[in-house]
């Protein structure tokens, strides 16, 4: 999927002649992210496991540079000829340390996060203030010093000094950055909303606990969703099974919200039709992935930074194919999965 990832972008950014281009480039990301992954998963320490994608990614970004390198090494096959044209000023070039100073902090960040006596800590610096109350015994913990969200703002003003050069610089950027980040927000709320919606339907307050009243499960719209395609589509549900991951990102904005969503009823469908969780739960989580490029909060996120809003539509119309199609593709290796395990 790494590598249909990488392929998928090449198409999106130039269609086929993008694809034949950097070819070479995304086989070669592709492959190192998902073999890394591989290995990163089978050696880090459970506690550890949300790194996996922090470290396969410096691994990806490691072997682009040493293709790049070795690129550069190689002599051109003929010599170029000089066309002449009209002198350009060189504008002034970032240095590589500066461009990767907020990454590399945020990297930083991340691993430490991770530890477990740390992640105490900071969780109990807040405790039970972070907990929002809902409707009856619900809550939302927002576990906020624990999320990577939280320490991308602390690296983006921790890094705003190397890169502001002046007051009036700061201001322009604190004008727009207030100006274009309701839209976003009050977006991501909202799909939010729908998915807590989604996965609270069916259910009654009892006894001041939200909880399902008799044979009223059937009724959650979640399940509503899976079932019927379950029972519509029977011993091929496998290869649909993903399109639920993908609705549950796309609605959600988020691969792991989707994954709670649809936990319970995955765990029932599957032992219904006496299939393997867990290979099915995983194509689910991969789909949810996937479709992050189809989420419209995280697009709307991107099209506010780059002052774009209003083209939203126009990007899910251009990456739903790919991501459609690679959730295909991610059905049908479910199915070999499961025939040959």
């Amino acid at each position: 999927m790494s590598t249909g990832i990488a392929l998928g972008m090449l198409w999106i950014a130039d269609g086929i002649e993008g694809v034949k281009k950097g070819f070479f480039t995304a086989i070669a990301a592709g492959l190192s992210l998902g073999i890394s992954a591989i290995v990163f998963v089978n050696i880090l320490p459970v506690s550890a496991i949300g790194l996996v994608g922090v470290f396969s990614g410096l691994v990806t970004i490691a072997v682009l540079f040493l293709l790049r390198a070795c690129r550069r090494r190689v002599p051109p096959a003929c010599p170029v000829i000089p066309v002449e044209a009209a002198p350009v000023a060189p504008g002034p070039e970032m240095p590589l340390w500066k461009a990767a100073f907020p990454w590399c902090l945020l990297v930083f960040f991340a691993i430490i996060i991770s530890i477990p006596l740390i992640q105490g800590g900071l969780y109990n610096i807040l405790g039970s203030a972070q907990k929002i109350p809902v409707v009856a015994n619900k809550v939302v913990d927002l576990k906020l010093l624990n999320q990577a969200y939280f320490w991308v703002l602390i690296s983006t003003l921790i890094s705003a000094p190397v890169f502001i050069r002046t007051r009036s610089e700061a201001k322009t950027i604190v004008r727009v950055w207030l100006n274009r980040a309701w839209s976003p927000t009050l977006a991501a709320m909202v799909f939010f909303a729908i998915a807590y919606v989604m996965d609270w339907s069916g259910q009654s307050v009892i006894n001041n606990t939200l909880m399902f009243a008799e044979g009223a499960a059937s009724h959650n719209m979640n399940a509503v969703i899976d079932l019927s395609l379950a029972l519509l589509f029977g011993v091929t549900f496998p290869v649909i099974s993903p399109t639920l991951g993908l609705l549950g990102a796309f609605i959600s904005g988020s691969e792991a919200s989707s994954n709670v969503m649809f936990y319970g009823i995955l765990k029932t469908s599957t032992g219904v039709l006496s299939l393997d969780f867990l290979m099915v739960y995983a194509a689910h989580a991969v789909a949810g992935g996937v479709a992050s490029g189809i989420a419209v909060a995280k697009i709307i996120n991107a099209a506010a930074v780059i002052d774009k809003l209003g083209m939203e539509g126009e990007v899910i119309r251009k990456v739903a194919p790919v991501v459609v199609g690679l959730t295909v593709v991610i059905g049908l290796m479910l199915v070999l999965m499961l025939a040959f395990k």
